[in-house]
């Protein structure tokens, strides 16, 4: 037999990172499983089990663009491979806010790599 739970938790991070929310619903899960509460006390055992704890925003990936920080929220500041700050972001916006920079920005460059003609030579 074959049984599937699923848990949806809407969250309002309120600054906590979302690994960190992500451990705890994962320590819930080993908890339940370890300590007997996926069968009580039944005759039942678990022959196998999987679980899979995923994190999606409830907003736009263009919305996320436009995040906006505070310095008390749990963002940081990305900076690009030359060490220069590009923009504030958390867990939910960093990748949509990277995505703006090309990606020899955040993997490493030199000027010549970045220098554009203004006018057609």
């Amino acid at each position: 037999m074959k049984l599937t739970l699923t848990l949806t938790v809407e969250y309002n991070p309120d600054g906590t990172k979302a690994e960190e929310l992500k451990a705890l619903l994962d320590q819930l899960v080993q908890e339940a499983v370890n300590n007997g509460r996926l069968t009580g006390e039944t005759p039942a055992t678990v022959e196998s089990y999987h679980h899979d704890i995923t994190c999606e925003s409830l907003l736009t990936r263009e919305q996320l663009k436009d995040h906006q920080h505070g310095p008390t929220d749990g963002s940081w500041w990305e900076h690009d491979a030359q060490g220069i700050a590009l923009c504030r972001v958390c867990d939910e916006c960093r990748d949509a806010k990277l995505s703006r920079y090309r990606p020899e920005i955040l993997t490493g460059y030199s000027q010549r790599d970045v220098d554009e003609p203004i006018e057609p030579e």
